[in-house]
């Protein structure tokens, strides 16, 4: 009889459920876009679904979009909130898109509102469309009701083939205030009939600023270059002594593996080197040319691959450096292992004169189940 007592007592100190949040109320938000106006405000546009009454399917799913204006992020989510019946709820957010002229000067302060409230969804993913991100929200895909599930796995997709590095808010946050290492979100465009969208590079950042834009092969050498290799790393390459135009002059290679060794010299009177070196072991899927069972044609291959690559990937270094933009993270290094030398850098004004020697090395492994 006591303990029933002492059962009761304790329940009058609970606090029951004073917090929660009726699924039935909300207005589950899956995408979201921010635009800057042309008068300086920020447009917020959601993409709320919600299934026909009675129905749970996904094709019997209603999508609602609606934009709002306001001053700031937070203001303009409130002006939306007005004209939605319900709750707006981002928790369940699966990507953000951002207008590139919102956040060509600075980054952070579209994105503070995620940081602030404990329901964000931290996991969305997030890119940075040319013109504006409610022309994408507002996109009509045949056959995915779900315009934000086109979005997450386009941007999952290009992930795994090694194009975008992978990021979402949370990872985000912590490389805008990191001051040894840049960071790149994914670039989108429509297609030019306006039906689709594709992922054409990666634009970069330095101090929360735009600082140029990678192209897609560009995109794939730095990921490689920082030791971050997808799932599905293939790449066509001219391999031919003409201009081109013949087929034959062209391979298709995998990427089976892929070893980076950076290392960083701080002594000497050059100042600051950097040696990068990636070593490649591909295998052919494609090359109409023929003759692989031929050793010279394989070691043919290796060199011209070698030359290639190596020089996209000085190329890529060299836009990065001239962009401002330290992808690489060579000052998040000599912070860690060069620390009396950091501290005499003025990094912004350092890291574009660095010394950086690329080598790009690829060994031929296997060529397919013919010859």
């Amino acid at each position: 009889m006591k303990k029933v007592l002492l059962l009761f007592t304790i329940l009058l100190f609970l606090a029951g459920c004073w917090d929660e949040r009726l699924l039935k109320d909300a207005n589950l938000i899956n995408m979201e876009t921010l635009d800057e106006t042309t008068d300086g405000k920020i447009e917020t546009t959601v993409s709320v679904p919600k299934a026909k009454a009675g129905q749970a399917e996904t094709q019997d799913i209603i999508v609602n979009t609606e934009s709002a204006i306001g001053d700031t992020v937070r203001n303009s989510i409130n002006n939306l909130d007005k004209k939605m019946a319900g709750n707006l709820d981002a928790s369940k957010n699966e990507v953000l898109l951002l207008g590139e002229e919102l956040v060509k000067e600075e980054i952070f302060s579209v994105l503070d509102v995620f940081y602030r409230d404990p329901r964000s969804a931290l996991n969305a993913k997030v890119a940075i469309t040319e013109g504006s991100a409610k022309d994408f929200i507002n996109l009509k895909i045949e056959g995915q009701p779900l315009i934000s599930r086109y979005f997450s796995e386009l941007i999952k997709s290009a992930e795994s083939n090694t194009l975008v590095p992978e990021l979402n808010l949370q990872l985000l946050c912590s490389l805008i205030f990191d001051e040894g290492q840049d960071f790149a979100l994914p670039y989108l465009r429509l297609s030019e009939d306006e039906k689709s969208a594709e992922i054409v590079g990666l634009i970069m950042f330095h101090e929360e600023q735009q600082r140029g834009m990678l192209t897609s092969e560009e995109g794939m050498m730095f990921l490689l270059l920082s030791d971050q290799k997808g799932d599905i790393d293939q790449i066509t390459e001219n391999v031919g002594s003409g201009s081109g135009s013949n087929r034959k002059d062209y391979v298709t290679i995998d990427i089976k593996k892929a070893t980076r060794k950076l290392d960083i010299q701080t002594e000497g009177e050059k100042g600051i080197q950097v040696n990068l070196t990636l070593d490649l072991e591909v295998n052919v899927v494609e090359y109409p040319e023929d003759k692989l069972h031929e050793k010279s044609t394989i070691e043919n291959l290796n060199q011209k691959l070698s030359e290639i690559l190596t020089k996209r990937a000085e190329e890529t270094v060299a836009k990065m450096q001239e962009s401002n933009s330290d992808l690489l993270g060579i000052g998040r290094r000599l912070i860690a292992y060069h620390p009396k030398e950091w501290i005499k850098l003025d990094w912004k004004t350092e890291y574009p004169k660095i010394a950086m020697k690329t080598k790009v090395n690829v060994k031929v492994e296997s060529h397919g189940i013919i010859n």
